[in-house]
């Protein structure tokens, strides 16, 4: 469903693969790589992981039978294009082992779930493919969730807006403890985590310091973000 590509007009392709946090995060990494006259590619699906195995889990066949046939078509290109020479996987990955659309509620979606043994395992066979194959591959971890829709708090003419809301970086860790466990144990990967960005202090950043939001929603990054993202966590990665 999300497939984009900038061309730079070179050998050398980044690709970026994941969900939804993989079509965020696209945007700012496109950008910056055109000026390193890299080429970066987006293969992701909404509301799913592409790792190997883990659509098995999802309680509807016809949903399984599609994403199968995607992940595997998926993560065949990836790893037998030539040009490729870095991966990234960005997902909302938590949300797969818990069910929550929200990390702040308690409602669950259990299509959603992944059995953390199945994620982790998946999730390894997907970076050993991807490494075999001669890729530099890095997990980018799910950014802080945010408990509201941080556009209603946005102060506008005629209109009150409540207190901002807050996220401490605590509580966050709390929240991805499980998810966090399992991609230090991931091997042949190196992990970014976005905490060391987004929650520099005690509590996560919600604006950036012009004052532009960093979410589209409560766990999307916006356009900002996207940029903030690449400013202050992934340039490193993507200039080596």
């Amino acid at each position: 469903p999300y497939c984009r590509y900038e061309n730079a007009g070179s050998g050398t392709t980044y690709a970026i693969i994941g969900d939804s946090h993989a079509h965020t995060a696209y945007p700012a990494i496109a950008s910056y790589l055109r000026t390193k006259e890299i080429n970066t590619l987006l293969l992701a699906l909404s509301g799913d992981v592409p790792f190997a195995g883990s659509e098995k889990q999802y309680k509807d066949r016809e949903t399984n039978s599609r994403n199968n046939s995607i992940t595997g078509t998926l993560i065949d290109f990836v790893a037998t294009d030539r040009n490729i020479s870095k991966v990234f996987i960005v997902s909302r990955g938590r949300c797969y082992l818990t069910g929550q659309d929200n990390a702040f509620q308690e409602k669950i979606n259990e299509d959603y779930v992944i059995p953390s043994d199945v994620f982790r395992q998946s999730l390894q066979e997907t970076v050993k493919i991807l490494a075999e194959s001669g890729k530099q591959v890095y997990i980018v971890s799910e950014n802080p969730e945010i408990p509201v829709y941080l556009g209603g708090y946005l102060p506008r003419p005629f209109r009150k807006t409540s207190e901002m809301p807050s996220v401490s970086k605590q509580e966050t860790l709390r929240l991805q403890a499980e998810y966090l466990e399992i991609l230090n144990s991931i091997d042949e990967a190196t992990i970014i985590n976005t905490l060391a960005a987004f929650c520099p202090k005690d509590e996560c950043l919600m604006f950036s310091e012009d004052g532009q939001l960093l979410y589209a929603d409560d766990d999307h990054l916006s356009g900002a973000g996207s940029a903030f993202q690449v400013e202050r966590l992934l340039k490193p990665y993507l200039d080596e």
